[in-house]
């Protein structure tokens, strides 16, 4: 029987259907690296479209440009190592721990998709704290309050980066912020 991510732990089963509840490490590389390819590549059209260099300064596509080509060339890199690899891998990984992976993934694109309409000083302490949140819930009550104030922290020191000490305009959404 394959072997799972860990201590030499067997796949598990799904007591209904019988059928494996953990998924090969080589198929997650390959479905991770295509999703990064997509995102990337939307990233990069996105960018285009905001402006990349404006008449004196970088243009509010800038640095999205940057990340999306990044995101990019390393889906092109897991892919293509998947491809000389081939596909005899047979570590496997249970769906459980996928779960936070989905998360992220979700929460980025509800960020990305939202960011022009909301605007992102509103948008971002509300991402950073699902990201934190799906990492690991806090225990106590002063782990909840550390979350959201370095959600805050994060969007204000962003926006006052961004906008003002480069220059670069950023999503300010509905509401003008």
């Amino acid at each position: 029987m394959p072997r799972a991510v860990g201590a030499g732990l067997t796949a598990a089963r799904d007591i209904f259907t019988g059928r494996s509840t953990d998924m090969k490490l080589n198929r997650l590389e390959l479905g991770f690296g295509l999703f990064l390819l997509i995102l990337g590549s939307w990233i990069v059209a996105q960018a285009v479209s905001y402006g990349v260099l404006g008449d004196n300064i970088t243009g509010a596509g800038f640095f999205p440009f940057i990340s999306g080509g990044l995101l990019t060339i390393s889906a092109i890199g897991i892919l293509v190592r998947q491809m000389r690899e081939g596909s005899d891998e047979t570590e496997m990984v249970p769906f459980s721990e996928l779960g936070p992976i989905g998360g992220i993934i979700a929460a980025t694109a509800v960020f990305l998709l939202l960011a022009e309409t909301v605007g992102m000083v509103l948008l971002t302490p509300f991402y950073v704290a699902a990201v934190a949140y799906l990492i690991e819930v806090p225990k106590t009550p002063r782990g909840h309050a550390v979350v959201w104030s370095v959600a805050v922290a994060f969007a204000v020191f962003a926006y006052l980066l961004f906008d003002y000490g480069l220059g670069v305009p950023i999503p300010h959404g509905i509401l003008g912020v």
